[in-house]
């Protein structure tokens, strides 16, 4: 609630908010986030049963986090980088 009252008390002084840049980041890659958030889970399963601990987690978040980063990279922006230099080449 309190990040809401920052947005609303910035705007209101009229200066811009400026949004931190992993929360950008995170933003840039959710898709590929939501998209491959369950292979590390089912993963993480499979090896620890049943996944116990913050171990078991950290490591469910860190491999979601850098299968999404490497997807966007050479997936998301990647193609999108090769239909541009197509499309107006």
């Amino acid at each position: 609630m309190t990040a809401v009252w920052r947005i609303v008390l910035a705007a209101d002084r009229g200066r811009p908010f400026r949004v931190p840049a992993a929360l950008v980041w995170l933003g840039d890659v959710s898709y590929s986030l939501y998209l491959w958030h369950v292979l590390p889970i089912r993963l993480v399963q499979r090896m620890a049963d049943p996944p116990r601990g913050p171990l078991a987690f950290v490591a469910v978040i860190a491999a979601s986090l850098a299968l999404a980063a490497l997807s966007y990279r050479f997936l998301e922006r990647g193609l999108a980088e090769r239909v541009r230099r197509a499309l107006y080449a």
